[in-house]
């Protein structure tokens, strides 16, 4: 059995970035399960830079994804192009936490437009996938496999939209997965959404204003889910 889980992280902290605590609560729970976590980010600068205290943009950004994405890892991570098939054969399974960086820099949801994303970002999910090695999204991040694998009809979650769930209305991450033809299934912030047949687990987390004690829950149940899948 492989003994190593890869971690994509987009930065640090969760307007341009990884969210922390979705990030901590997923390596804890790796760690935990007697597991070793491999962590990866790309090797560019963060499409934004947002000033954590005001929620203000900063203008052009001058910091690397991968240096940011450091603070997380205690400087043990790669360059996520080092992610090669032959070294994905190595790992048991593939995280990715939530964060804006999921949909600034691994993808450009939160930009507008049509949906893209980061091709190291792509490549490492379609691997992942076809190797039948399962994967494991919390929040925003889940966007990445309904635009990788909408076309198989995943079944991925959200959340829930209304009261509490600050980032639902109309267009929203729930909406446009279905568009690329995924099932979306609600759930609360403590709870997965399992898709067995192609072993896709995610989590709303921060999706949701909850509790930390909440979010960590949720991620750490996914991360369960997840090597229950292996």
């Amino acid at each position: 059995m492989c003994s190593k889980i890869a971690v994509v992280l987009s930065g640090c902290g969760v307007y341009d970035g990884s969210e922390v605590h979705e990030a901590a609560a997923a390596l804890a729970a790796v760690s935990r399960a007697g597991y070793e976590a491999a962590c990866f980010a790309p090797n560019r600068l963060q499409t934004c830079e947002i000033d954590h205290l005001t929620g203000e943009t900063l203008g052009e950004t001058t910091k690397n994804c991968l240096v940011e994405a450091a603070r997380i890892s205690r400087a043990k991570l790669s360059d996520l192009e080092e992610l090669t098939e032959d070294l994905i054969e190595e790992m048991s399974a593939l995280l990715i936490p939530g964060g804006f960086g999921a949909a600034k820099t691994l993808s450009n949801f939160a930009l507008g437009g049509d949906l893209e994303l980061d091709p190291e970002v792509e490549r490492v999910v379609k691997v992942f996938n076809e190797a039948e090695k399962p994967i494991g999204l919390s929040s925003i991040a889940s966007i990445l496999v309904a635009k990788v694998l909408g076309e198989k009809g995943v079944k991925i979650t959200f959340g829930k939209k209304g009261e509490g769930w600050p980032y639902s209305g109309e267009g929203d991450a729930m909406d446009t997965a279905a568009q690329l033809g995924c099932q979306v299934e609600e759930c609360t912030v403590d709870e997965v959404c399992e898709d067995t047949d192609n072993k896709i687990v995610t989590t709303p987390a921060y999706l949701y204003d909850g509790k930390v004690h909440q979010v960590h829950d949720g991620v750490t149940k996914m991360v369960e889910h997840v090597i229950g899948l292996i």
